[in-house]
């Protein structure tokens, strides 16, 4: 008996423990970036080095990230400012000052049919890297130029299948608004096809000096984007980019129960001054559910027994070239929740492989882009 006592005990403490290390698998870590004004930064990358897992600041600065137990470091980006470590070892809070950068004066950007360096354009350009841009996962490319460009918004409706809206000078135009992509010199008329881990840099011409030689078609502005492509050199490079996630839809709604519409019905009703009175939910101080909505041409019915005429299955017809429509709607007295019922937390992962290489006569880049069950292909040569 002792034994037996002993060993539930064990148990019990090895739960608690495991339960207790559970909890503490990871930690909120938040924070607020600036810049050397002590202005904030909003749109920046906040990344726990060496994962997948990232947010981004919002229009105050301020961030809130789960950091691993084993992870100690963030990384912070953002157009304009020298990327920077920031050690979160013993900490829930942080406050980073990034620096402004200097080497972007000499990037080279390509602008329609040339390229130049940096502090040789007057025009409004906007560079970004592919790796910013496959920093933080997202259903499309289009919803990754958010927070990336000064001057470039982003709208997306969050329905799944559908494109973002891209708009570079807002809403110039009745017609169309829509900026011209060139994905390697070629014009397209959306980059839905497009992988992020596929994109080498983008480069976005927003002024119309900028644009003038596309005519007409980049009036809205044109995005410029260059993919991967193989090195010459003989040597096979293979590389390999996942990341796996839930996506999770959020608190919702909160939606009326049946019970709570009629309630509201009645609040309405009184406040209008009108009588207390509904074909469905009847008269009196109280509204009350049916246990019918419909039965043939009457409303709202309770009290029927299953062998009333009224309920007979022969009866039942919805043609209307065999006769009147005779239907039985039996109420939902405990509603059902809507929300929740179209939505749902499930998994996402994404996983990129790709192939590049060639020699003095040919080059090649492919890639193989899996999301979920989903396989798509490339080839770039």
């Amino acid at each position: 008996m002792l034994f037996k006592l002993a060993a539930l005990r064990f148990w019990m403490v090895m739960c608690l423990f495991l339960t207790a290390s559970f909890a503490f698998a990871q930690r909120t870590v938040t924070g607020r970036v600036i810049d050397p004004n002590s202005q904030p930064v909003s749109g920046a990358s906040v990344i726990v080095k060496g994962t997948t897992i990232g947010t981004t600041t919002n229009e105050d600065g301020r961030f809130s990230i789960n950091v691993p137990a084993n992870q100690n470091t963030l990384t912070i980006t953002s157009i304009g400012y020298d990327p920077q470590d920031v050690s979160v070892a013993g900490v829930t809070s942080v406050n980073v000052s990034l620096i402004g950068t200097l080497t972007t004066l000499n990037e080279v950007v390509v602008t329609g049919y040339s390229s130049q360096q940096r502090k040789n354009i007057t025009g409004a350009v906007s560079t970004i890297k592919g790796g910013q841009l496959a920093a933080v996962p997202s259903g499309n490319v289009e919803q990754q130029f958010q927070g990336r460009a000064p001057g470039v918004v982003v709208i997306t409706s969050g329905q799944p299948g559908t494109a973002s809206q891209v708009r570079i000078r807002g809403f110039s135009s009745f017609s169309n608004n829509e900026p011209l992509y060139v994905v390697d010199g070629i014009p397209v008329f959306t980059i839905e096809h497009l992988n992020a881990n596929d994109i080498e840099s983008t480069t976005i011409l927003k002024d119309a000096a900028s644009a003038s030689i596309y005519g007409a078609r980049a009036s809205a502005g044109v995005i410029l984007i260059q993919t991967k492509k193989g090195k010459s050199g003989g040597k096979v490079n293979v590389s390999y980019d996942g990341s796996y996630g839930w996506t999770v839809p959020g608190h919702g709604l909160d939606l009326l129960t049946p019970q709570q519409q009629a309630d509201m019905t009645w609040v309405a009703l009184k406040a209008a001054g009108q009588d207390l009175t509904h074909p469905q939910y009847g008269s009196g101080a109280t509204p009350v559910l049916p246990d019918y909505l419909v039965v043939g041409e009457e409303f709202g019915l309770s009290g029927l027994s299953p062998n009333d005429p009224r309920l007979d299955p022969a009866k039942y017809n919805t043609n209307f070239n065999v006769g009147p429509i005779y239907q039985v709607i039996k109420a939902n007295k405990a509603g059902t929740d809507w929300y929740g019922a179209l939505t749902s937390t499930r998994p996402i992962t994404n996983n990129t492989l790709g192939v590049s290489g060639g020699s003095d006569n040919a080059k090649y880049y492919t890639s193989l882009f899996i999301i979920m069950n989903k396989v798509l292909s490339s080839i770039l040569i």
